[in-house]
């Protein structure tokens, strides 16, 4: 009996622990508190702005590929079968005065002045020039706002007889490797072996150029180091050898390729991040010189060598406690 009764007991304890815990299970919640509420307004307009601006960014990089496809197509690119560079220029259409190839882009925007592309890469661009190097900083080629379009500094010239000694061409490093990212790969002695030529292109004629260096510079004149490698544009001798020796000092590789005080330079820049500073004051530059009439386009890339005494900028130094890469 007294069994029994302990059986019923417990049972009957169980059966009110079941109760509660059905109870508990229909209380109700607790209301969340006023800061927790402000916290998830807050995650929730965190996740929406990055939604927002992701879907700006790749839209950016859409609009670039987009008007370099268009370009592309504006501009048929043409691979010389010959082995050396000709004696003469093509003809150019005695209606637009520049050649005929370019008709289709010029129609677009009168500020075409070429097209600049390395073969392998993802560097292939219409080229401007404005009265400023402001205009095309943040406008693409039909004026937008968006990621500049590559341009050449507006000190120099190009006619349809000659150009300046040294043209800059300025040009983003886009996120998605187009525009003038690729040249960053030239602190690569490899990289510059297998593209050794980079092809520019005016509205007046074509033009492949042979790589001489490849560096790292500062644009702030209060810099230690500042080579102001943009402001050679029409030299006299003593100012071109300066613009060689200085970029000797600092290139990362050195090439066979031979240079004259008659010789056409293009000199291409874009920004390179070694500090959070914006805007930096920091550039990656490639500067080659233009085949010469009846020169052999082949470059002897095997007798290139690593620039072991290369000057790198103070503040690359600091961050990695040597001289340079290959210190």
């Amino acid at each position: 009996m007294e069994e029994k009764e302990k059986m019923t007991i417990e049972q009957q304890e169980e059966h009110t622990d079941q109760k509660q815990k059905k109870g508990g299970a229909h209380a109700k919640p607790k209301k969340k508190s006023l800061s927790q509420k402000i916290l998830l307004a807050l995650t929730i307009i965190c996740l929406v702005g990055a939604v927002i601006s992701g879907g700006l960014i790749l839209m950016k990089y859409l609009i670039i590929r987009h008007d370099q496809s268009e370009a592309d197509k504006l501009y048929q690119k043409t691979e010389s079968s010959e082995e050396v560079a000709p004696e003469s220029e093509p003809e150019l259409d005695p209606t637009t005065g520049i050649i005929s190839d370019f008709n289709a882009l010029y129609n677009v925007n009168q500020d075409i002045k070429g097209y600049v592309y390395i073969d392998g890469t993802g560097l292939s661009s219409v080229v401007v020039q404005s009265d400023d190097n402001d205009y095309y900083l943040r406008r693409n080629f039909y004026g937008k706002s968006i990621l500049g379009i590559p341009f050449i500094d507006y000190r120099a010239e190009i006619t349809p007889t000659d150009q300046s000694q040294n043209l800059t061409l300025y040009g983003h490093a886009a996120s998605d490797g187009s525009y003038f990212a690729p040249i960053k790969e030239y602190k690569s002695l490899d990289f510059y072996k297998q593209h050794p030529i980079i092809n520019f292109d005016t509205i007046y004629g074509r033009g492949q150029y042979k790589v001489i260096g490849a560096f790292m510079a500062e644009v702030d004149p209060d810099m230690e180091g500042y080579f102001g490698y943009h402001d050679y544009v029409d030299m006299t001798e003593e100012q071109f050898e300066t613009f060689l020796l200085e970029i000797d000092k600092r290139s990362y590789f050195n090439t066979t390729v031979d240079v004259d005080y008659s010789d056409r330079f293009i000199t291409l820049s874009t920004c390179e991040t070694l500090t959070p500073e914006k805007p930096t004051p920091y550039r990656m530059v490639v500067v080659a010189r233009k085949v010469r009439p009846g020169e052999p386009y082949a470059v002897n890339v095997e007798g290139a060598t690593i620039n072991k005494d290369m000057i790198m900028p103070e503040v690359w130094v600091e961050q990695n406690g040597k001289a340079n890469p290959y210190a």
